[in-house]
């Protein structure tokens, strides 16, 4: 079926066309171009020489046409994902479009991570006030602690400076430049296969998605340097969501969370809490679903 804009162009084209051109194109014995005279072979030449003309007319308007379409569309896209990420909205382009889907009351979508409690350092409540991969933390830098204090980049928690013998096991290593203790300097320090993520000091399975790759865990949870099977209800199955450890699960109905995630939210996820009244303890704020202070 040809399209409304190439029918258009068609028109129009055959409308400039002289009249003996319009005639031309009308009539004859066919595509073969014989006759009973020279006449009936112009007839045809003619009739051929202006269908082509119009055809290639209608070909170009139309390629014009889907072309602008097709631009259209994706600058329309682009900018809409461009003004989701910047804006921090609540949902990614919706169920296969991006990673998120419906992320839960009070997460963000990030188009790296998933849905996430934060974007910036300013979705972040005071007692939690630096967003580290989408998570609101303590302290992200040493500047973020006061006094004496250094940023424990493991815990994301102000600490006191350490030396080379104060390191536990979880930690055994003082980087003498940040003055925290950590996991790891480099990948030698981690026990294989795991690979050293050098930006926190912690030992994991992944620091992006191609560390996850050919496995049944495809996406990288790059806080916890785990490999998940998603990062939001786009990546799981119809009537599944994604679990707060990555998880595809059955979407939640209300009654059925457990004690610790009571709440059910619209996005089929069970969490801990909506608002910062949800929260147990005074002066806790929720962000992202769970209850920080």
């Amino acid at each position: 079926m040809r399209s409304t804009s190439t029918y258009s162009a068609w028109i129009l084209i055959t409308a400039a066309l002289p009249l003996s051109g319009a005639l031309y194109a009308c009539s004859g014995d066919g595509s073969t171009g014989s006759g009973g005279s020279g006449g009936a072979g112009s007839t045809s030449s003619a009739a051929t020489t202006n269908a082509a003309t119009t055809n290639a007319a209608s070909t170009s308007a139309a390629s014009t046409t889907s072309a602008a379409s097709t631009t259209s569309a994706a600058s329309t896209t682009s900018a809409a994902s461009t003004t989701s990420a910047a804006t921090g909205t609540s949902s990614s382009t919706g169920s296969g479009g991006g990673v998120c889907g419906v992320c839960p009351t009070g997460s963000f979508c990030d188009p790296n991570l998933g849905c996430v409690g934060c974007l910036t350092n300013a979705n972040c409540p005071m007692v939690a006030p630096a967003c580290v991969a989408g998570d609101c933390v303590e302290c992200a830098v040493n500047t973020d602690c006061g006094g004496n204090k250094v940023c424990d980049t493991v815990n994301h928690q102000c600490t006191n400076a350490c030396t080379a013998q104060s390191c536990n096991n979880n930690a055994p290593i003082c980087n003498m430049t940040t003055k925290s203790c950590v996991q790891c300097l480099t990948t030698a320090d981690c026990t294989a296969p795991q690979i050293c993520n050098t930006t926190f000091g912690t030992c994991g399975a992944c620091n992006t998605a191609a560390d996850c790759a050919g496995g049944n865990k495809p996406y990288c949870d790059v806080l916890n340097g785990a490999c998940v099977t998603c990062l939001g209800n786009a990546q799981c199955p119809a009537n599944q969501a994604c679990s707060p450890n990555g998880n595809c699960v059955p979407a939640c109905t209300p009654g059925s969370c457990p004690m610790g995630r009571p709440i059910c939210d619209s996005s089929g996820v069970c969490v801990e809490c909506q608002v910062n009244t949800d929260c147990p303890n005074v002066g806790d704020a929720c962000v992202g679903g769970v209850c920080a202070g």
